[in-house]
């Protein structure tokens, strides 16, 4: 199928009744024409963001937040500000959602403003919608500092979902540490609203937040709780030895399981384990030496700070700055010491660093 085939067949699809709309065919035309990523789709869908259908503006911001993904959107100067002029103006909230959608696939600060605007907007899932795109729009850098403000407001959403999009993004997305944010996130582990709590968890477990072990403590202990893959993933970003009595019980009731939970509770021991905590610092001192003889001859360094599980990294440039790619890189995220291959590791950032330098 042709690019104009699929604009037209997506335009037309507006036209079936509401339970009858195909959003599998919708998505897959979207998609072929966000691959293709051609010029002339432009010509079609920006005049279409003015039409009086509200379905036709949907259509049309679809198309064109992620046009050309696969090249890195080349039409960002044309796209951004149209997309940005239309959800301003636009009074469907449907419509309105879709547009700060589109918005949000901008990965560029530059276009942050335009969503914190929308922070207070009536329509829930437009606020959802910025409190899912705001830390992407820094693609990997720190957030600023209103970005976090907003995203802390949005935690304490009405909307549940809004809460919970915002709780993932200012806890797990995010890398921020402060204790604004640890207030926000902590104020969320009672939170009913869908993953919220457990969101709100793993933000805290990730900063080292006592908060957080109290937590996940209480749950595991409780023999009437039902266990989520959530909740192990929390336990083992602590990865504290005191959570080892309650997974070891887990671990003899789900002995003759073999899931994702298994997986992931089988995890979660190991990175407990107290003998991982020694383990994780010899490998972390051989790990910094050997990565930086390996980088004296380019000027380059790294430097970490704090001990297993919460090791952070830092890249100096030759001219002392900070690389911002690899700034306050968590060492040991996702990764227990027992897997952790010192000499792979070290070839593994040595790359990346000679692709920078």
């Amino acid at each position: 199928m042709d690019s104009e085939r699929a604009w037209l067949q997506l335009l037309e699809l507006g036209d079936a009744p509401d339970d009858a709309f195909d959003d599998d065919k919708a998505a897959q035309l979207v998609h072929l024409l966000h691959q293709r990523g051609e010029p002339v789709v432009l010509d079609w869908a920006l005049p279409v963001l003015t039409d009086p259908d509200p379905w036709r503006r949907q259509a049309a911001a679809w198309v064109l937040g992620q046009l050309g993904y696969e090249t890195g959107r080349p039409f960002a100067d044309r796209v951004m500000p149209a997309l940005a002029s239309a959800a301003r103006s636009e009074r469907d909230d449907d419509t309105r959602a879709a547009l700060v959608r589109a918005l949000g696939h901008a990965d560029d600060p530059a276009w942050v403003p335009e969503l914190l605007r929308c922070v207070e907007d009536a329509y829930a899932p437009v606020r959802q919608r910025v409190a899912g795109a705001l830390p992407m729009m820094f693609a990997g850098a720190d957030m600023s500092d209103a970005a976090i403000a907003a995203l802390i407001t949005l935690t304490r959403d009405a909307d549940p979902d809004v809460r919970d999009w915002a709780t993932f993004s200012l806890g797990t997305q995010g890398r921020a540490d402060s204790g604004a944010i640890r207030d926000a996130l902590a104020a969320r582990l009672d939170d009913e609203g869908g993953d919220t709590r457990f969101e709100a968890a793993v933000g805290l477990a990730r900063r080292g937040d006592p908060r957080a072990l109290a937590e996940v403590a209480r749950r595991l202990d409780d023999e009437t709780a039902t266990i989520y893959l959530m909740d192990l993933a929390a336990a083992a970003q602590l990865a504290d030895p005191v959570l080892l009595p309650a997974l070891d019980r887990l671990r003899v009731r789900w002995a003759a399981d073999d899931d994702p939970h298994t997986d992931a509770l089988a995890y979660a021991i190991d990175r407990c384990q107290p003998a991982n905590h020694e383990l994780a610092k010899t490998k972390q001192a051989a790990f910094t030496t050997a990565l930086n003889q390996a980088l004296v001859d380019i000027g380059w360094m790294i430097e970490s700070d704090g001990s297993y599980p919460l090791t952070t990294l830092t890249v100096r440039r030759p001219d002392g700055s900070l690389d911002a790619n690899r700034d306050r890189t968590l060492l040991w995220d996702g990764i227990s010491p027992t897997d952790f291959d010192v000499a792979q590791k070290v070839a593994s950032w040595l790359e990346a660093i000679s692709d920078m330098a």
